[in-house]
This record gives C-alpha cells, sequence and structure tokens, in this order.
C-alpha cells in the first residue's frame, strides 16, 4: 500500500526543477530574469530585459548587470534609473549583488501576426464514426444537440 504524503509547497518544487538552471546559468542571473517585473517595476520591466550578470570573482558581488533594451531612447531613461535599479536588486537579495549597469541594444521581437490572433468562426467538421456512436447512444434530445456541437467543433 502507497503511503499518501502531505501536500508539497510549489516553491519546493519549483526549487527542484531549478537547480540545474541555475548551476548552469548562476543563482543571480536566475533570480534577476525570473522576478525582473517584480524586483524593478511594471515600466521599467516594459522597456528592458535582464541579459546576464558577470561577477570578477568566485563571490557573487558586485557584478556587472547587462540590461538588454530594443529602443535606444530608453537606454537613457535606463541610464538614468541605473543607481535606482541598482539598489532595488539590492533590496531584493538582501545584499548588493548587481554594482554597476551596462546596456546592450538587442533586436526587437517579432510580434505576432494579427491575423493569427483574431477568432474565426469555425466551420462545422464531420464528426468520426466513434463520437456518432456515442452520440447515438445520448436520449435527451437537448443534451444530445449540446454535445453534437461540441463534437463538430473539437473535430
Amino acid at each position: 500500500m502507497q503511503k499518501i504524503s502531505a501536500p508539497k509547497k510549489l516553491i519546493n518544487i519549483i526549487e527542484e526543477v531549478t537547480k540545474p538552471i541555475c548551476k548552469q546559468y548562476g543563482f543571480i542571473n536566475f533570480k534577476i530574469t525570473a522576478n525582473w517585473q517584480q524586483i524593478v517595476g511594471v515600466r521599467i520591466a516594459q522597456i528592458c530585459s535582464p541579459v546576464v550578470v558577470k561577477f570578477q570573482g568566485e563571490e557573487n558581488i558586485n557584478g556587472i548587470l547587462t540590461i538588454g533594451v530594443e529602443n535606444p531612447g530608453f537606454g537613457l531613461e535606463i541610464q538614468a534609473n541605473s543607481n535606482i535599479i541598482v539598489e532595488k536588486i539590492a533590496t531584493y537579495f538582501g545584499y548588493r549583488a548587481v554594482d554597476k549597469i551596462k546596456l546592450q541594444i538587442i533586436p526587437k521581437r517579432k510580434k505576432k501576426d494579427a491575423s493569427l490572433n483574431t477568432l474565426q468562426p469555425k466551420k462545422p467538421g464531420v464528426i468520426n464514426s466513434t463520437m456518432t456512436n456515442a452520440l447515438a447512444e445520448i436520449e435527451d434530445p437537448e443534451i444530445k444537440e449540446i454535445f453534437q456541437s461540441i463534437a463538430e467543433q473539437i473535430s
């Protein structure tokens, strides 16, 4: 008989899954990237994103954070707010993990094709034989009609 264990906290499961990523890219890089909006705020997160944090030595202190900006005009805003960003990161980690900010212009992200986002009415599909047999067994006409409509949409 299998023993039922108590529910696990989601944060513990996430940490187990993300350990290999943290080892490969570094804990600080992962945490800054994963929590960028929470750290710097919505406005700054909308115009830039963290690229990488590089450290001089073995310790994860006083690193140089490279921030990617799509629009060079926003680079001036990020540069003007660089001390605030450094302080917000220090507040988040509880120590000065990042000391300097370096800007990098990154290529613009491709926007999704607008035609893909518009909902197009589905044409009634042909219901396969398995669904037809299942629908034949339903006696209630209202329920049968509902299931037939669903079957047409997914086929």
